[in-house]
């Protein structure tokens, strides 16, 4: 359900480039996101102009993490210029929404080079205790 604008939240409607942006509620250790549309010069917990989905990021019992988003309101918004923070242009490529973020594939890079690493070291680790223990012992 999309929130009302109220308050000045109705003034900075017409001003200004619009953002799609998430809006962090919740509380401490347990965080929820409010998939929310705002003008580019308001804090980031002021009041949107519309609530477009939320986003939760703590795993459920099936190990996912929830999104809905009311994807008519978005794409009209995208029709009219608004653009996407970083967060939200990642998390909708990975869904399907929206081309995949570059930052996405440097992320994955990044972590397949590091457990590669990993394992190499281990590996390693792992060999040179095993010539350790096979060397027979000089009487």
């Amino acid at each position: 359900m999309p929130l009302p604008a109220v308050g000045g939240a109705a003034l900075l409607a017409d001003k200004g480039p619009k953002i799609i942006r998430l809006a962090l509620h919740g509380h401490a250790n347990r965080p929820f996101f409010h998939i929310v549309l705002t003008n580019c010069k308001v804090k980031r917990d002021d009041l949107p102009v519309e609530q477009l989905g939320t986003y939760d990021p703590m795993p459920n019992l099936e190990n996912q993490k929830l999104l809905s988003l009311n994807v008519e309101r978005t794409r009209y918004w995208m029709g009219q210029g608004a653009i996407f923070s970083t967060p939200i242009a990642k998390l909708l490529g990975q869904v399907g929404f929206l081309d995949i973020h570059p930052q996405t594939y440097i992320d994955a890079w990044r972590t397949r080079f590091d457990d590669a690493r990993i394992e190499a070291e281990t590996k390693k680790a792992t060999e040179s205790t095993t010539n350790v223990e096979t060397v027979p012992a000089t009487s």
